[in-house]
């Protein structure tokens, strides 16, 4: 196979963009893939409960809501700004982990996360933008997949070697966590020289913050079932997070080793994988197909985890959820351009995809600990199981009402 970025089938421009974006990316990836070993630290070493283990996954969501506000700033011409200022905020946050060395409490920990969590949506929605611009449309799920492949690579370094190192050394994370913020600056200041074509900077009219919203949220749309069944497989999602780190740590009692193989090894192996060929699949069929297929496999992830007896069963399942979650994020990220790709502004689709991220992640955490507290732990990873067969089912069905029976009229 030939390498992405000498293909002559893609146009020159794009090829220039992904040689170029690709390289300052392998630094940034590493910055977001340390946002996992976050979680692990702060279930391992701080002793986090799960309410508090609740609260990273709800700020990490909820902060999404601010993706709708946001849109002002990048429907300007300012996109590569806005990644540079956004990234050094999370570089902030990382640098300020160190000081939790003097004061090692679980929520002094999170209160310095928030500063990245809140500034990741706005990174999400700009960047999401910034690749629309500089790939072709045609070719854009095969690069967007290889970039994402390199960032899967990277985390699977990460927990091959951080992890093992947190083990001997519980306390290290007080020296990677700055080092890797100013890798993150690094490569986003990097990303600043990049040539990009004139129309990436085109400023668009602004619409009043909550018009944008309503506006892409029409129930005679297929984007409105795209996101109602997306908001329902959220909800199985993140109910889920924070109780299996709860049931790694509480029931299985994982070491740091144990953690990264299962929280970051084995999807992200999987993720770099398959996200190439899955890609390319996304290039050919429509976002419902991809998200129901993905969703089903994700729901069976949660009744393999509700089986699983010993560390043996959790690989497995966590192999599961790799196969799964490489088809969702693609769809995920690139769903909505593939309901804007007749719009002069893309953003709104893209913000109100974020937005809507932030609604359910008020809530799903900590649902999910709500019903652990109340039936148990297993007990909660089959209702997320239910939950994401009624998400896989509702996109097959909107599939049907909207590009099936297109597809038939053409025929």
């Amino acid at each position: 196979m030939r390498l992405v970025g000498y293909d002559s089938q893609i146009p020159l421009n794009s090829r220039y963009s992904f040689n170029y974006y690709s390289r300052s990316y392998v630094l940034i990836a590493i910055y977001f893939s340390f946002a996992s070993i976050f979680e692990i630290v702060l279930t391992k070493s701080f002793q986090a409960t799960p309410q508090q283990l609740s609260i990273i996954f709800t700020l990490a969501t909820s902060a999404n809501l601010i993706s709708i506000f946001a849109l002002r700033k990048v429907s300007s011409a300012s996109r590569l700004k806005v990644l540079l200022v956004t990234i050094s905020l999370g570089a902030l946050s990382y640098c300020l982990l160190a000081t939790t060395y003097f004061y090692k409490v679980a929520f002094f920990a999170i209160t310095i996360m928030s500063i990245h969590y809140f500034a990741n949506p706005v990174y999400l929605l700009c960047n999401t933008s910034f690749l629309r611009e500089i790939y072709d449309k045609k070719f854009r799920g095969r690069l967007f997949s290889v970039t994402q492949s390199i960032g899967f690579l990277v985390s699977i370094v990460v927990s091959l070697t951080i992890p093992p190192l947190l083990d001997f050394y519980p306390n290290s994370y007080v020296f990677f966590f700055p080092i890797v913020g100013a890798l993150a600056f690094f490569g986003i200041f990097r990303l600043q020289r990049m040539k990009l074509k004139p129309t990436a900077w085109k400023v668009r009219e602004r619409e009043p913050v909550f018009k944008t919203l309503f506006s892409v949220l029409n129930p005679r749309e297929p984007f409105f079932y795209f996101e109602m069944f997306f908001m329902v497989y959220g909800f199985g999602f993140l109910m889920n997070l924070p109780v299996q780190l709860t049931f790694f740590e509480q029931e299985l009692n994982l070491n740091y080793t144990d953690f990264g193989i299962a929280w970051i090894l084995i999807p992200n192996l999987l993720l770099a994988s398959l996200s190439f060929g899955f890609g390319r699949f996304f290039d050919r069929f429509d976002p419902f197909r991809v998200a129901s297929i993905f969703f089903l496999i994700l729901a069976f992830f949660n009744l393999f985890l509700y089986f699983s007896q010993n560390l043996t069963d959790v690989f497995i399942a966590k192999g599961i959820y790799g196969i799964a979650m490489s088809g969702v994020n693609l769809a995920w990220n690139l769903g909505p351009l593939y309901f804007a790709h007749d719009s002069e502004s893309p953003e709104r689709y893209i913000s109100a995809h974020i937005f809507l991220t932030g609604v359910r992640g008020l809530v799903a955490p900590q649902l999910g600990i709500s019903v652990a507290d109340a039936f148990g732990l297993r007990e909660t990873f089959f209702v997320c199981f239910l939950v994401l067969l009624v998400a896989s089912l509702g996109m097959f069905v909107a599939y049907r009402k909207f590009v099936f029976q297109k597809e038939k009229q053409i025929i």
